[in-house]
């Protein structure tokens, strides 16, 4: 008997390596011989490209430094393979696969949520797929105008001005991701579930905050803990959340307090609507419980309303306050282009009255600005790539025959620093974004919004709230470098690892 359970052990774990280390380790093998310098190959078992990430942080305190480093010693790379689970992951960081996956090649593929507490956001726009994404898409995009949010916004920037003013008296260091997250926070927080939402508390927090919190948490989990990677693995999506340890119990508490409290917004939704179905709001919550009453989607539930408005949330909030936060942090850190920026920005907006009274021809009028944000992006997108899409039907994309049950993704700081379409990458020129000259190389080498049908939808939304952010700051505050060296991490987000990079100033 003892025997046999040895034997059968012993089985167990051959098969085991075999389908983790031997039958990836083959398959990558395989795409070397045949593609050689175009393609970049790093085994690492399980968790695959974080772990090289990881290491990457680690050894140069940047996890996108060794693909940098790599694509200046062969600009010609367009792919790194690694292994994942039990499979390869095919990572482009070429312009014209990137096209290939997200553009010609879309519809075979899906996206893949490898992550913990998926059921909070499986009906999301992010994750939906087909004609459900498409309903989605239309609803959502009737919420986007720029006065409701600009209201929210002005109204926010002006109250943590005052906060702000407080702290930076003596020239502090100043945390300024969490400063425009909390801003970013409480905008978005009003713009998709309602203005009276944000006033919501959890332990002393707000709930913007609660939110954000555990978002980082859940995906930093997710996408490092080989437990929770194996136990998906062998137990499938459904199945792994059966079993869960202590930390992840907590995670879900704690998603679940967000879902009861957004399920009563909705809920108070219906009931005013149903009283009054003439009012007419933009907000993301108001549009959507309007076509869940004149059943305009037949299929839309409560469930998916509160899905559909945190999952909005979640993919505005981190990335455009750090987007911001790294504006600023450059503000800083190459003055001579700030100075310019500031020039421009006070010659556009010479009076308190201008300020207050921004037009959207007024932000046309930011040539070297639109420039200098453009180069802030090119160095620090924060948004480092896609997610995960397995195929399910084969193409080619170039020489490369992409099989069904790949995993593929595609990232973009590699590509936006490739000297063959970006001359002097390392270098901070902002002179490669006037007048058109980006589009003299690759269009599809610059795409911090993603491409294809799948791209942010919140696009011009944020590129209003940067621009809107960094007039603001420009005229109330004066910012210089920390003498902290930078050094980056990459969680939901590519942002410092230390906020404290620069030191602001009240402009008196």
């Amino acid at each position: 008997m003892l025997t046999e359970l040895f034997y059968t052990v012993i089985l167990l774990i051959g098969v085991l390596f075999y389908l983790t280390f031997l039958r990836p380790l083959y398959k990558l093998l395989m795409l070397k011989i045949k593609h050689g310098k175009e393609i970049l190959i790093k085994f690492e078992p399980i968790i695959g490209i974080h772990a090289y990430l990881k290491k990457s942080e680690k050894i140069h305190g940047d996890p996108m430094k060794l693909l940098k480093l790599e694509m200046a010693k062969n600009p010609k790379l367009k792919a790194v393979a690694c292994s994942l689970g039990f499979g390869v992951l095919i990572t482009s960081v070429d312009p014209d696969m990137n096209k290939s996956f997200l553009i010609d090649n879309y519809q075979k593929s899906v996206k893949l949520a490898p992550i913990f507490n998926y059921k909070i956001l499986k009906n999301g726009i992010i994750f939906s797929e087909g004609e459900q994404w498409k309903k989605q898409r239309k609803m959502i995009s009737d919420s986007f105008h720029f006065d409701s949010k600009y209201y929210f916004f002005s109204q926010k920037f002006n109250l943590l001005t005052l906060i702000m003013f407080k702290k930076v008296q003596n020239r502090v260091s100043v945390d300024s991701q969490l400063f425009f997250t909390k801003i970013k926070g409480e905008i978005g927080i009003r713009v998709f579930f309602g203005p009276d939402f944000g006033d919501h508390q959890i332990d002393g927090k707000n709930i913007s905050e609660e939110l954000k919190e555990i978002v980082d948490q859940t995906i930093v989990y997710s996408y490092t803990s080989i437990f929770f990677q194996l136990k998906r693995i062998f137990l499938g999506d459904e199945l792994a959340m059966k079993f869960l340890t202590a930390k992840e119990k907590k995670l879900l508490s704690r998603s679940d307090r967000i879902n009861q409290i957004a399920m009563e917004q909705i809920e108070k939704k219906i009931k005013y609507y149903e009283g009054q179905p003439s009012v007419q709001s933009d907000y993301l919550i108001d549009v959507l419980v309007r076509n869940y009453l004149t059943k305009q989607d037949p299929n839309l539930t409560k469930e998916q309303i509160c899905q559909q408005c945190i999952t909005m949330f979640i993919a505005a909030l981190d990335n455009t306050g750090c987007i911001i936060a790294w504006i600023i942090f450059c503000l800083a850190n190459y003055k001579e282009e700030g100075d310019k920026v500031r020039q421009e920005i006070n010659s556009v907006f010479p009076t308190q009255e201008t300020l207050d009274n921004i037009q959207f021809d007024d932000l046309k009028n930011l040539n070297y600005t639109s420039a200098f944000i453009d180069e802030c992006f090119r160095h620090y997108t924060s948004s480092m790539g896609v997610f995960l899409r397995r195929v399910v039907e084969p193409f080619k994309s170039g020489n490369f025959e992409i099989q069904k049950g790949d995993i593929i993704q595609s990232l973009w700081h590699p590509t936006q620093f490739n000297p063959d379409w970006f001359e002097n990458p390392d270098k901070f020129d902002v002179n490669r974004f006037l007048n058109g000259k980006e589009k003299q190389g690759n269009s599809y080498a610059f795409t911090p919004f993603s491409i294809g049908p799948r791209n942010c939808i919140g696009k011009q939304m944020s590129l209003v709230e940067v621009k809107v952010s960094l007039i603001y700051f420009v005229k109330k505050f004066n910012c210089i470098r920390n003498s902290v060296p930078l050094k980056t991490t990459a969680s939901i987000v590519y942002k410092p690892v230390d906020q404290n990079l620069i030191k602001i100033s009240f402009c008196l």
